[in-house]
């Protein structure tokens, strides 16, 4: 006896139906098209990688002055270990960016919170002086 293909399989399992309903309905809810080169694919992609990669480095060169205020450890070495976290910065805005129902949301989020970072990087530049 052969083994059944995946499309027998689908037939065969009983919520296939609500599935594939919920699934419609999620997709048009999104906005995401089901088609290969959807159109905000590559939007998507800029957002998540060039945005992402704004948002760490906002992010790590705030931990590093928050690290060195507080007075964790000094400057150079606060620097270091912000500069080993961002990557898992970098890695949380990827996910951030692809889990935005739209790319206008995922700009938002993402560069939103790049920008009020940059804010407080400058606002601790200013009261604390540049190292």
């Amino acid at each position: 006896m052969s083994q059944p293909t995946n499309h027998q399989i689908g037939q065969m399992l009983p919520f296939k139906a609500a599935f594939s309903a919920f699934s419609s309905r999620r997709q048009e809810k999104s906005g995401r098209s089901k088609e290969k080169g959807a159109p905000n694919a590559w939007g998507q992609y800029s957002v998540a990688f060039i945005g992402g990669y704004i948002f760490a480095i906002a992010a790590s060169t705030f931990l590093a002055h928050l690290l060195n205020a507080l007075g964790f450890m000094p400057y150079v070495e606060a620097v270091v270990a912000a500069l080993l976290v961002s990557f898992v910065f970098y890695g949380v805005a990827i996910i951030w960016a692809f889990a935005a129902p739209t790319v206008g949301r995922a700009a938002l989020r993402i560069l939103g919170s790049a920008a009020i970072l940059m804010v407080a990087n400058a606002a601790f530049s200013w009261f604390r002086g540049a190292p």
